[in-house]
């Protein structure tokens, strides 16, 4: 996530620079404003009446470029002090993800030219952070039936578009970084997505394969100590497995298609085959199941509702601001 320093981003000949102190002094020809906690995206981007989106400046200046051109001097953006998403959550008459419909990108089609140079720069005096992750305000959760726990209707924010983009755990191995699904942040913090075994002060705990089917690569075995819990998993739509598998330089996901506690077998999805198969006494860990939110600092999304499930550290209400990170 950036930081609190001040965001200047200067746009010319579609290359990005940063601007020395003599290019801050410059003279604009216009100077649009932008304030993510004020603005208005039915105004026109005066100071007294500033945007609220990046998406609406950046719109505004792609139409004054069509129709007159860039004046002499070119274009300043200034950002009012707070956080800007880089996406633009829905209104209440939209059906659709604005997520996919409007994110802020810059193309060739944004960039300044000789002497009209176009720039995005923090207001003077102010810090303006720019984030690729949706901001939520502690406001926004609703506390659910269950103690502790709170819920986020990502579809309420979004749209019914929404549902669908989450992305998916991935299963990934020696010299891969698959990383494509929503993740919560609270305070800053990554969370934990529902687990079994929890993670204990801040190490991560395992469980171990019992046995495996030499007659079949897609199931193994759990031990016996598991059969008081293994039976909450049986009713799990979108439970993986996460696992050193064969070698404990290789990890991948797998998804669970069922869990048959007469037998002990866990059934995984031959499309997330393990890297490198199942052995016996392999370490893994039980992830993305509803039924392990039991710990503070854990959630879980479900992604045919859009609704995500959390319980915030010291089981109080969420007191601080949340970041939605949505898959690529």
């Amino acid at each position: 996530m950036p930081s609190s320093s001040s965001f200047f981003l200067f746009l010319s000949l579609c290359l990005f620079f940063s601007l020395p102190l003599s290019a801050q002094q410059h003279q604009f020809g216009l100077e649009l404003y932008v304030d993510s906690t004020n603005g208005n995206d039915n105004c026109n981007g005066s100071l007294s009446c500033p945007f609220f989106s990046l998406v609406q400046a950046r719109d505004y200046i792609r139409k004054i470029k069509q129709s007159s051109g860039l004046p002499t001097g070119g274009i300043a953006v200034n950002l009012r002090e707070g956080y800007y998403n880089t996406t633009t959550p829905a209104t209440s008459s939209e059906t659709a993800n604005n997520y996919t419909l409007y994110p802020f990108t810059l193309s060739s089609e944004d960039s300044g030219a000789d002497g009209s140079p176009i720039v995005y720069r923090s207001y003077s005096g102010e810090h303006a952070i720019i984030t690729g992750a949706y901001r939520v305000s502690p406001d926004q959760w609703t506390p659910s039936s269950t103690m502790n726990v709170w819920t986020l209707n990502l579809v309420d924010i979004f749209g019914n578009g929404i549902l669908g983009t989450f992305g998916d755990l991935e299963s990934g191995g020696l010299g891969t970084c698959a990383n494509n699904k929503l993740e919560l942040f609270y305070n800053g913090y990554p969370m934990v997505l529902a687990r079994y075994p929890n993670i204990d002060d801040y190490a991560w705990q395992w469980t171990n394969i019992a046995a495996v089917d030499s007659n079949d690569p897609n199931v193994f075995y759990y031990e016996s100590s598991l059969d008081s819990h293994a039976p909450k998993w049986e009713n799990e739509t979108d439970m993986w497995v996460h696992g050193y598998w064969s070698y404990d330089w290789a990890d991948s996901y797998t998804k669970v298609t069922s869990v048959n506690t007469t037998s002990r077998l866990i059934s995984t999805d031959p499309s997330t085959p393990p890297v490198y198969g199942y052995v016996a006494n392999a370490r893994y860990y039980v992830v993305n199941a509803i039924s392990e939110l039991d710990v503070e600092q854990e959630y879980y999304l479900d992604r045919q509702t859009g609704i995500i499930y959390f319980i915030p550290p010291s089981s109080s209400s969420p007191s601080f601001f949340s970041s939605l990170s949505f898959s690529s």
